[in-house]
């Protein structure tokens, strides 16, 4: 990898990070309704919101990993065979670790 294209790739990912931690909105649940329907869909709807603000906090990790591994000169590398990663990949999933072969190798090995 280049240096240009390290400079991009570190502008992409740390452009990444920040509109995620822009979005800091999480909802507390209410335990105040008049029924229990509208207790249920409270929630239902805070359930949702956990899940949605767990997934940021795993991509958030995910980028910053690959922001260390960038600085550590091993983004871009393939975790299982070592081989160069697609740069079109990475742009496509910053945080990918594995190229685009042993990815379908290992998505199918999970799927037998």
């Amino acid at each position: 990898m280049n240096t240009l294209q390290h400079d991009g790739i570190r502008c992409h990912l740390e452009y990444k990070l920040a509109s995620m931690n822009n979005i800091t909105h999480f909802c507390r649940l209410s335990l105040v309704c008049p029924d229990e329907n509208e207790l249920a869909s409270h929630v239902a709807e805070q359930n949702l919101n956990n899940a949605l603000y767990n997934r940021l906090l795993r991509r958030v990790h995910e980028l910053r990993e690959a922001v260390c591994r960038l600085d550590d000169n091993c983004y871009g590398v393939c975790a299982i065979c070592g081989e160069v990663i697609d740069m079109l990949r990475l742009l496509a999933a910053p945080a990918a670790t594995l190229c685009i072969h042993c990815q379908e190798e290992l998505e199918d090995e999970l799927l037998r």
